[in-house]
């Protein structure tokens, strides 16, 4: 589809120049956006309904990975940020919230990924952020370079840092404004001094603000919420394949009824009857993206769910998607 595609100009720079690239890519389809999105493991599932629009933008230069993406709907985020690199997220606009490891992420936070790069995430409609990588050795050197023995730790060890909002609001608008330029003219990113301020300039400016920064002061989320969480997760990716009663998730997570709706509700922002629902329905989207018309039937796919009203299973099914099991069986055909 002409969203899903990269121009020849792009993946001429690839082959020319590994070392320096600008993939700057539109989706309407979330699964391609995960599939193609160059060096990170992503998972999404919609929680949302509606048809999806996304945007991911990805710059590189030397060791530095400069990045934005935009997604227009309610998602549950599973995944790696890039192997072997520390991941800092910047929230493009002052007024984004999203929920970031359990932590509640506001404009004026940079998020941390762990130095393992799980990510794990819910994102709602309007998700803008900036995202740079950068080698664990070099990160911890160049913070070390400020001279401030209180940052190193702060800036390794914390996942979430506050800055203060006259500072984040320039960083925001420099971002903003080499992201443009790119978008602009890719082929910049192969002039030696354009690409050097992505390997220098970024990276001062990104210290600059860091040197500023305090641990959020966020109080960890509730230890029986979050244990609910995990355990209903675990319990959802081994059985979901199978009809699962709520009180099947109360009982193996140790909880009540109204703390599991209260975990859920705090962490995607839907019920657990919602998410089992959206989960099911996001499984069977993967597998009809994955098959040919000729090869299975929708109405196998959506038994193996436990869907078993074919009407109502339609009609749920393109509330979420905006579309119909037909239509997405045959995308990839």
């Amino acid at each position: 589809m002409e969203t899903h595609q990269k121009s020849a100009n792009q993946d001429g720079f690839l082959q020319k120049t590994p070392k320096r690239y600008v993939l700057n890519r539109h989706y309407d389809d979330f699964e391609d956006f995960s599939d193609t999105v160059r060096n990170w493991k992503i998972e999404f599932r919609q929680l949302e309904s509606g048809y999806f629009q996304g945007t991911t933008f990805q710059a590189k230069s030397g060791d530095v990975h400069f990045e934005y993406a935009s997604l227009n709907r309610h998602f549950d985020q599973h995944g790696e940020s890039p192997s072997g690199l520390r991941t800092l997220v910047i929230p493009a606009t002052p007024d984004q919230r999203f929920k970031w490891r359990g932590h509640n992420v506001t404009g004026n936070t940079i998020a941390i990924f762990p130095e393992r790069g799980e990510l794990n995430a819910v994102s709602k409609n309007g998700f803008k952020i900036f995202s740079i990588s950068l080698p664990q050795a070099q990160l911890a050197e160049l913070v070390s370079s400020i001279d401030s023995s209180a940052l190193l730790p702060s800036v390794l060890n914390n996942e979430l840092l506050t800055i203060p909002p006259e500072n984040m609001l320039p960083f925001r608008d420099y971002l903003g404004g080499l992201y443009r330029q790119l978008t602009w003219k890719p082929s910049l990113i192969h002039h030696n001094g354009f690409a050097k301020e992505i390997e220098t300039e970024v990276i001062q400016k990104m210290l600059t603000v860091l040197a500023t920064s305090t641990p959020s002061g966020q109080q960890p989320p509730t230890r029986l919420r979050t244990k609910a969480i995990k355990k209903s997760m675990a319990y959802i990716f081994e059985f979901g394949d199978r009809p699962i009663k709520i009180s099947e998730l109360c009982k193996f997570a140790g909880v009540s009824l109204r703390t599991l709706e209260y975990a859920f509700l705090d962490h995607f922002g839907i019920s657990p009857k919602t998410y089992l629902s959206s989960y099911k329905l996001n499984n069977v989207r993967k597998q009809l993206l994955q098959s040919h018309p000729s090869e299975i039937s929708i109405v196998d796919i959506a038994n193996k769910w436990n869907f078993w009203h074919m009407g109502q299973f339609a009609r749920d099914y393109r509330r979420l998607f905006g579309e119909l099991p037909s239509e997405t069986l045959g995308k990839k055909s």
